[in-house]
Order: C-alpha cells, then sequence, then structure tokens
C-alpha cells in the first residue's frame, strides 16, 4: 500500500493540492501501520508476545496517525524547472515525530535479529534472522533518502537522485523482509544445500 499511494503522488502530481496532500498522508499513516505490525510480529518471533509494551506501542501510533491525519503535516514547493509539478514536504514537527516513533523501533529490531541470529543453532534460522536485520537496514537507508529528498527541497537532480535510491533501498528491504520473516521452504533448501556443499568443502 506504501508503494501504491507514493506512486500516486507522483503520477498525480498535477491534481488539486487538497487530493495530493491526501495521497501523501495515506503513504506516512501506511508507513506507521507497517512500522506498527512489523513491530508486533517481531515481539511475537523473538519475545513469544511477551512483552508489556504492546498495547502502549499500538496507542502511541495511533496518536501519531491522528496528528498527521489532522494536522497541516504536509505542505508543497514549486519545482524550478517545472511550474505544474509540486515537491511534498513534510513539516519540521512531524517529520520529528515520526522519527522518534519508526527508528528506534527499526534500530531495536535489527539489533535484536542479529542478536538471535547469533543464538540459533538452525542455520535457516540464522541467515533469515540476518536478512531480517540487514532488511531493517534497508528501510533505514530508505528513510535517510526521503529525509534527504525533502530536505533539498526544488533542487530536480538532487531531488530524483534520492528518490530514486529511496525505491532501490525500498524494494531490497521488501526482498530481505519476505525472505526473512517467512523463510519459505525453497529458500530453506538453498540456505541447506549450501550449508552442506560448505561443509563438504571445509
Amino acid at each position: 500500500m506504501v508503494c501504491f499511494f507514493a506512486c500516486s503522488t507522483y503520477l498525480f502530481a498535477t491534481i488539486p493540492f487538497d487530493q495530493l496532500r491526501l495521497l501523501q498522508i495515506m503513504v506516512y499513516v501506511c508507513i506507521v501501520l507497517a512500522t506498527m505490525f512489523t513491530y508486533l510480529f517481531a515481539s511475537l518471533v523473538f519475545f513469544e508476545g511477551k512483552t508489556h509494551w504492546n498495547i502502549l506501542y499500538i496507542l502511541l501510533g495511533i496518536v501519531v496517525i491522528i496528528i498527521l491525519v489532522l494536522s497541516g503535516s504536509i505542505y508543497r514547493e514549486r519545482f524550478p524547472d517545472d511550474p505544474e509539478y509540486y515537491a511534498l514536504v513534510l513539516n519540521t514537527e512531524f517529520g520529528l515525530i515520526l522519527v522518534l516513533y519508526l527508528i528506534p523501533t527499526m534500530i531495536g529490531i535489527t539489533i535484536i535479529a542479529f542478536k538471535s541470529a547469533n543464538k540459533m543453532t538452525e542455520t535457516h534460522f540464522r541467515v533469515g534472522f540476518r536478512i531480517i536485520g540487514f532488511g531493517n537496514i534497508f528501510i533505514l537507508c530508505a528513510m535517510t533518502c526521503d529525509t534527504f529528498s525533502s530536505i533539498v527541497g526544488t533542487d530536480p537532480l538532487i531531488f530524483s537522485f534520492f528518490v530514486c535510491a529511496l525505491w532501490i533501498f525500498a524494494i531490497l528491504a521488501t526482498v530481505f523482509y519476505f525472505l526473512g520473516w517467512t523463510m519459505p521452504e525453497w529458500f530453506k533448501k538453498i540456505v541447506r544445500i549450501k550449508t552442506e556443499k560448505n561443509g563438504t568443502s571445509s
């Protein structure tokens, strides 16, 4: 859903600002929801659901979404080389709120994933947890690119660079998340075969 709404903001950049703003709001709403569900799923995987922070975390996420929807958190700037195209920018105050909600979660899951990987005896779990960790690193890189794309504002070349980098990191994160969290059978088979080959060669 994040990709759908994000693509819509680019494809329909010339529509009225109120409609464009709604699309951008949905991007951030989906990001908050995705982070919330990732945290809850991670608590089940790494802590077997035994955490007292789940309810508080959900409530904080709901508050962030309400602030995003009700406040004027997004404004627009014209591109200097195209007066018909707008860059949507997140204001500093809400950007800070979003960072304080998202970044600790991503960093925390990354650290826990790598630590859990070192404790695993099963090879596919060890590899899968490390992939989750790298997936979170890619998400953090995507967030960084999104931040810089907002900072550079209306410079078309630099803005385009960071937007492209954002999508590359987002795609990598999606692939790594899929492999790490779901660990499909074909993935386990590849890991098992590679492990057996390494064991034979050594």
